[in-house]
């Protein structure tokens, strides 16, 4: 079943967007109100997708989306924002605005979804070094009926507290 991380700080948003999800066959992770919560899924978790909100809060989303970025999993911005606000970086990534249509959300879904063709697997693991780091190793890889095309392997370490 595929899984789809959701960060949406308002409450009846992320709920709304479970349903469609689980009514559409999807297995929904979360819903994440912050970026910490979602780093902290992220490093549990393997998601093969994620719906996130621009704003939550008083911050952005996009160390969540550097995150994502990192361990090759796509992503989905749904925000009431429209895509000029976005950092440049950003332009060109799928965005859906709010108010959304279900029927529209689960299209951008299945075209990104359906981009990824093979079969991609990831391996996530936390650790903590000697100074009380945490460091998340992922490694990701893809294949079809007839070969391996990739292997990515990625470190990402943030500071003790």
């Amino acid at each position: 079943m595929i899984r789809v991380l959701v960060v949406e700080d308002e409450n009846l948003v992320a709920m709304e967007m479970s349903w469609i999800l689980e009514e559409a066959g999807y297995s929904v992770v979360g819903p994440e109100a912050s970026v910490e919560t979602a780093r902290q899924v992220l490093a549990r978790h393997t998601v093969d997708l994620a719906l996130l909100d621009v704003k939550l809060g008083g911050e952005t989303v996009f160390p969540a989306s550097e995150m994502l970025d990192a361990i090759s999993v796509p992503y989905i911005f749904v925000t009431s924002h429209p895509a000029s606000s976005l950092p440049a970086r950003y332009h060109g990534r799928p965005l859906v605005t709010k108010p959304y249509k279900p029927k529209a959300l689960l299209a951008v879904i299945q075209q990104i979804l359906g981009e990824r063709t093979g079969r991609i697997r990831r391996y996530s693991i936390e650790i903590k070094d000697a100074n009380g780091s945490r460091v998340y190793f992922t490694m990701a890889d893809w294949s079809d009926e007839k070969r391996r095309i990739a292997v990515r392997f990625r470190a990402l370490t943030e500071p003790a507290k």
